[in-house]
């Protein structure tokens, strides 16, 4: 149990304090700066706290609500929230610049709470990976995949499997997103951000076995 010392009025109980920073995500003990009631019954609470952590030192606003008649109020929201950069292996990053910056404006969308946003920017993010994979794997064809259909270009220019069932189902439910009427019901955001992520790893896999094939083309290594 903790407390809130409000500005010129009592001490109130509270479940919990922050104890990480919504901007850099670093875990801190926190400081309590100012705290008012945002009702007159004061069921509800807001408290500005600051991130001790030097290379951070944001403010950030913790809201509480009374959620028992015991008088205990519940650390419900921390604002403003930042996301946390996606985290992605360094092939995916260069094969696809654009992918890694769209994705970590959809994550963001989502960590603010723009949900009807984050599932566009997954399906956004979704094309570039996709279109920069399939153009790294067929010199000359770049104009006729950027002018593709994403559905066609996963159709005619990829050709592994794993990568081709990952993105083509992110693809279907990306567009859900997107239209007024979704055609896949009983699936939800949380399963696009799977097979975003799906897609991400078999594609990487694919880099990485093509990278040691060449390191590596016989069962004998080069002599010295």
């Amino acid at each position: 149990m903790a407390s809130v010392k409000l500005q010129s009025g009592p001490t109130l109980s509270v479940d919990e304090l922050p104890d990480m920073c919504p901007i850099c995500h670093s875990h801190i003990e926190t400081h309590q700066l100012l705290a008012f009631a945002c009702d007159v019954a004061g069921d509800h609470l807001e408290a500005v706290f600051r991130c001790p952590r030097n290379a951070c030192q944001s403010l950030f606003i913790a809201r509480f609500t009374r959620t028992s008649t015991h008088g205990v109020h519940s650390l419900t929201a921390l604002v403003p929230r930042t996301a946390e950069p996606p985290a992605l292996p360094a092939e995916i990053r260069s094969l696809s610049p654009t992918f890694a910056e769209v994705l970590r404006q959809a994550s963001h969308a989502e960590a603010i709470g723009l949900d009807q946003l984050h599932g566009m920017g997954l399906r956004k993010a979704l094309e570039f990976l996709v279109k920069d994979f399939a153009k790294s794997r067929n010199p000359g064809k770049e104009a006729v995949i950027e002018a593709q259909p994403l559905g066609q270009c996963i159709k005619e220019f990829i050709d592994d499997i794993k990568v081709r069932i990952a993105s083509e189902r992110a693809s279907w439910l990306g567009n859900d997103e997107t239209h007024y009427v979704r055609k896949w019901a009983a699936l939800d955001i949380t399963d696009l951000t799977t097979l975003v992520t799906m897609t991400v790893n078999a594609i990487h896999n694919v880099i990485l076995a093509d990278k040691y094939r060449e390191a590596m083309p016989s069962a004998e290594p080069p002599s010295a």
